[in-house]
Protein backbone atom coordinates (compact mmCIF):
# COMPACT_ATOMS: atom_id res chain seq x y z
CA UNK A 1 0.00 0.00 0.00
CA UNK A 2 1.20 3.43 -0.73
CA UNK A 3 2.71 5.11 2.32
CA UNK A 4 0.19 8.72 1.95
CA UNK A 5 -3.15 6.33 1.39
CA UNK A 6 -1.72 4.22 4.39
CA UNK A 7 -1.21 7.11 6.49
CA UNK A 8 -4.34 9.04 5.52
CA UNK A 9 -6.05 5.29 6.52
CA UNK A 10 -4.53 5.26 9.68
CA UNK A 11 -5.63 9.07 10.25
CA UNK A 12 -9.10 8.04 9.50
CA UNK A 13 -8.87 5.13 12.22
CA UNK A 14 -8.82 2.31 9.66
CA UNK A 15 -5.71 0.94 10.76
CA UNK A 16 -6.07 0.70 14.10
CA UNK A 17 -4.76 -2.83 15.61
CA UNK A 18 -7.24 -2.72 18.40
CA UNK A 19 -10.03 -3.23 16.00
CA UNK A 20 -8.72 -5.97 14.36
CA UNK A 21 -10.72 -9.08 14.68
CA UNK A 22 -9.79 -12.38 13.45
CA UNK A 23 -6.99 -11.05 11.49
CA UNK A 24 -9.61 -8.78 9.48
CA UNK A 25 -9.49 -5.03 10.53
CA UNK A 26 -13.35 -3.70 11.95
CA UNK A 27 -13.89 -0.64 9.59
CA UNK A 28 -16.38 1.58 9.91
CA UNK A 29 -19.13 3.37 7.49
CA UNK A 30 -17.90 6.62 9.47
CA UNK A 31 -14.16 5.29 9.00
CA UNK A 32 -14.91 5.40 5.16
CA UNK A 33 -16.36 8.14 4.96
CA UNK A 34 -14.01 10.20 7.06
CA UNK A 35 -11.22 7.96 4.47
CA UNK A 36 -12.75 8.91 1.68
CA UNK A 37 -13.08 13.27 2.60
CA UNK A 38 -8.85 12.65 3.59
CA UNK A 39 -8.18 11.62 0.10
CA UNK A 40 -9.81 14.59 -1.74
CA UNK A 41 -8.59 16.99 0.50
CA UNK A 42 -5.24 15.55 -0.69
CA UNK A 43 -5.95 15.48 -3.94
CA UNK A 44 -7.26 19.33 -3.83
CA UNK A 45 -4.23 20.52 -1.69
CA UNK A 46 -2.13 19.01 -4.55
CA UNK A 47 -4.01 20.59 -7.54
CA UNK A 48 -4.30 24.22 -5.79
CA UNK A 49 -0.04 23.33 -4.92
CA UNK A 50 0.38 23.04 -8.50
CA UNK A 51 -1.63 25.69 -9.55
CA UNK A 52 -5.50 24.82 -10.46
CA UNK A 53 -7.49 27.76 -10.26
CA UNK A 54 -11.16 27.33 -8.19
CA UNK A 55 -10.77 24.05 -6.68
CA UNK A 56 -13.63 24.12 -4.68
CA UNK A 57 -16.00 22.78 -7.02
CA UNK A 58 -14.35 19.17 -6.50
CA UNK A 59 -15.74 19.83 -2.31
CA UNK A 60 -19.06 20.69 -3.83
CA UNK A 61 -18.78 17.23 -6.28
CA UNK A 62 -17.18 15.40 -3.31
CA UNK A 63 -19.52 16.81 -0.64
CA UNK A 64 -16.73 17.55 1.65
CA UNK A 65 -17.25 20.27 4.44
CA UNK A 66 -14.86 23.19 4.21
Amino acid sequence: MNERIRGLAKQAGMLDFSQVSGGRYKVTEVDIEEFAQLVVRECIDTAFHRGHPDLEFLLKHFGVEE
